[in-house]
């Protein structure tokens, strides 16, 4: 799912857009209010504070624009990098405006206060993010395997269902038996624990084989014919059975 050009001005950004406006009205109106000669290190510290956090806010809003134009970004990652800094921007607001008001407060507490807030919203904050992506990227992934699985199964079980429904169901009994072995053998996979798309291509272009040699199987108007086609279907099956216990397998072989 990725930023489209009808998202592009979100509700995010728009909060995003109100609150840095807010801090450029502010830092503005405390450079001129206080007077050069009563601005104390507070003071300078508000004002660089303020700034970059304009900065970081300003070139995520250029950046928002540029991929949502594009259609490049994913819209998660968007949304968690808009919110850290919407939420560390009205930290900085808060901030800012309790130390207007608490003048007594010491240089070295402000300044801590500032680092701490910035390591908690945006270092945090950013981590959370992608560290949540990737969980919903694996758990896409796993779903998008687990739909293929199913139509594999699908395929086998249905052609078991057409093999025991023909004249030749009695002769075509053993395959019909790993069919629906193999069926079962699938559904009881885990995808997490296949290994990559691979597997995955392996188990398909098995399962086309197979099923082409049933039907052909169907078709065949010899007994002859029909027996070396159940052998290849078995080949294949065996096949199959091996793509999916691949990554079993393998510490074996080595």
């Amino acid at each position: 799912m990725y930023i489209s050009s009808d998202r592009t001005f979100g509700k995010s950004f728009t909060i995003l857009v109100v609150l840095s406006v807010i801090l450029v009205g502010l830092s503005g109106v405390i450079f001129l209010l206080v007077a050069p000669e009563s601005r104390t290190e507070n003071f300078w510290i508000s004002f660089w504070v303020i700034l970059f956090t304009l900065v970081l806010s300003f070139a995520y809003l250029i950046f928002h624009v540029v991929v949502g134009r594009d259609n490049f970004a994913p819209v998660p990652l968007m949304m968690g990098i808009s919110l850290t800094l919407t939420l560390y921007s009205v930290f900085v607001l808060g901030d800012v405006l309790f130390s207007l008001f608490w003048p007594r407060l010491s240089n070295g507490a402000y300044l801590a206060s500032h680092v701490i807030g910035f390591v908690v919203l945006v270092g945090g904050g950013g981590a959370v993010t992608l560290l949540s992506l990737t969980a919903r990227e694996a758990d896409m992934n796993a779903s998008l395997k687990r739909s293929r699985l199913f139509v594999q199964q699908t395929r086998l079980g249905s052609l078991a269902d057409q093999l025991a429904l023909s004249p030749f169901a009695r002769q075509a009994s053993g395959l019909i038996v790993s069919l629906k072995s193999l069926r079962v053998e699938i559904e009881s996979k885990d995808p997490a624990s296949s290994d990559g798309v691979e597997v995955e291509e392996l188990l398909v272009l098995a399962v086309d084989e197979i099923e082409g040699k049933a039907r052909r199987f169907m078709a065949a108007g010899s007994f002859e014919e029909r027996e070396e086609l159940l052998a290849d279907a078995a080949i294949l099956v065996e096949r199959a059975y091996n793509a999916l216990h691949r990554r079993e397998s393998a510490p074996e072989e080595e």
